[in-house]
């Protein structure tokens, strides 16, 4: 559970606080939004910062949201779609028919999506 919450904090704040960096290749069927981000994760007294990279690709079909690692690779892919919401981590998988719904499975709480 402390990694999923870790990777959905991650997506969150990769989503509002990264360094960015755009790629708008005109005509191409699909957007790009990539960058880093850091955070500070602070739990039992302790204080850590853990950082990655991420890339967000949308088109007309969905999105799909990569959140990697330099060292380790993709630590966490989520995909969505107009029918549903894919998380796919190590080892686990989990699906809804929303966003704000796999949030709400996932992590026992959830924040409008829609946007994104």
């Amino acid at each position: 559970m402390k990694r999923r919450s870790f990777l959905a904090s991650a997506a969150a704040l990769s989503l509002l606080s990264a360094c960015t960096s755009f790629s708008n290749i005109t005509g191409a069927p699909e957007e790009v939004l990539a960058g880093r981000f850091s955070i500070v994760i602070a739990q039992n007294g302790n204080q850590r910062v853990e950082s990655g990279n991420f890339t967000l690709a949308s088109n007309h079909q969905g999105s799909r949201l990569d959140i990697g690692h330099s060292v380790t690779g993709t630590l966490a892919r989520l995909s969505i779609t107009r029918s549903k919401a894919v998380l796919e981590t190590t080892g686990h998988r989990a699906e809804s028919s929303s966003p704000e719904a796999l949030m709400q499975q996932e992590l026992g709480f959830s924040f409008p999506m829609h946007g994104f």
